[in-house]
């Protein structure tokens, strides 16, 4: 079986890339031939996926692909398609599932089209443009994949029939976030928190630094929790078009002090490892690793009830929800994990024991081989297992 993953990056990548890193190394293992290709601009950043994956034995190589449309990109990638006799070709966001469409136009007998919808950001025009096109570009796909329930009516807006609506949750590998197999360097998960005092409650924010994720709306809970409790600090890891912004904003609310931006980690663990709880107060979001993550750490989350967050948390079982933009809710709640260590105890078991049945990554490689094998089997190819 050939797969191939294809994704834009502009830049060092979030939970897609840990989603195809992870894939590309079990389809390996199961004796399949798995190479992944980002299409990129000009900036070195754009890069970063690469020589991660490359650095687990994964094929994987960067296409330039600047500007708007790239007609020169787009032959380079019916290059790749047209040396296979038979493949799947797995898009990750709109510019791979237009391009992928354009690329395969003549290809169709030899090449499937599978596609994940890992969220919808619509910030600006452009993207709206891009999100519409990709959108109608889905009609021609054998299969499209949603990580939510939720996305299920976006997706059906654009005449996708639900036949080819798959539903696969996000997952993570469980034992990489065991205690016993973290490999961390000698003291990097007691230095991560420059200049907080050890005894901070720190909340931490992972994720891209833009307005969708709401970066902003965790800068003023942190302002109320600090008036209530002057032992709260909130740590940025990521980066994005936010981040200065979210600087200056520290500084107008007078919290500067009380935040720390980190910038981006791949490996966040040690942050996860030493926070208090995970804050996510999304506008916005597809099912994101982010909560997974911090689950897999014994750490509670308080989170936005969008999208697939509800499919993960349960309220007041394994996490709390909260309606967006809610600012009180978000100190209510923190408040309660911060204040009652049984309410505390309880939240982050159960979060573990949902995380162990549903989004272990397992599961999740069981389902897409269902997914990649039917594709196999309406194509009449061989070799599906």
């Amino acid at each position: 079986m050939n797969i191939i993953h294809v994704r834009s990056c502009s830049d060092r990548g979030g939970g897609p890339d840990k989603t195809i890193r992870l894939s590309c190394i079990n389809l390996m293992q199961l004796g399949h031939k798995c190479s992944a290709y980002y299409l990129h601009g000009n900036t070195e950043d754009s890069l970063a996926p690469v020589p991660l994956l490359k650095s687990y034995g994964v094929d994987a190589e960067a296409l330039q692909f600047s500007g708007h449309f790239n007609f020169k990109g787009i032959g380079a990638l019916q290059k790749i398609l047209r040396q296979y006799d038979q493949c799947i070709y797995h898009a990750h966001d709109y510019k791979s599932e237009i391009f992928g469409v354009l690329a395969s136009w003549t290809l169709r007998e030899r090449v499937a089209l599978v596609t994940t919808i890992h969220g919808v950001i619509l910030n600006n025009w452009k993207l709206h443009v891009y999100e519409w096109l990709a959108g109608h570009s889905l009609r021609f796909f054998d299969k499209v994949i949603v990580v939510t329930n939720s996305q299920i009516p976006y997706i059906a807006q654009f005449g996708v029939s639900l036949d080819k609506i798959e539903v696969v949750y996000n997952a993570i590998r469980l034992v990489d976030y065991e205690t016993s197999s973290l490999s961390l360097a000698p003291d990097t998960s007691d230095n991560v928190f420059a200049c907080i005092p050890r005894d901070a409650k720190v909340i931490l924010f992972l994720g891209r630094l833009s307005v969708e994720k709401g970066g902003h709306i965790a800068l003023r809970v942190l302002r109320q929790l600090a008036i209530i409790d002057p032992s709260f600090y909130l740590v940025f890891v990521g980066t994005g078009p936010q981040s200065e912004s979210l600087c200056l904003m520290a500084d107008e609310l007078g919290i500067r002090d009380k935040v720390q931006f980190a910038g981006y980690q791949q490996d966040v663990r040690p942050f996860l490892k030493k926070c208090h709880i995970l804050l996510v107060p999304s506008l916005s979001e597809g099912l994101p690793n982010s909560i997974l993550e911090a689950q897999a750490m014994f750490v509670p989350v308080v989170a936005s009830a969008v999208g697939g967050v509800t499919d993960i948390i349960e309220h007041e079982y394994n996490g709390f929800l909260v309606r967006p933009g809610c600012i009180d809710q978000y100190v209510q709640y923190i408040l309660l994990l911060s204040h009652n260590n049984v309410i505390r105890e309880r939240i982050i078991q159960n979060a573990h024991r949902k995380l162990e049945e549903h989004f272990e990554f397992g599961k999740h490689m069981e389902r897409m081989m269902w997914v990649y094998n039917s594709l196999y089997a309406s194509k009449k190819w061989k070799d599906a297992i």
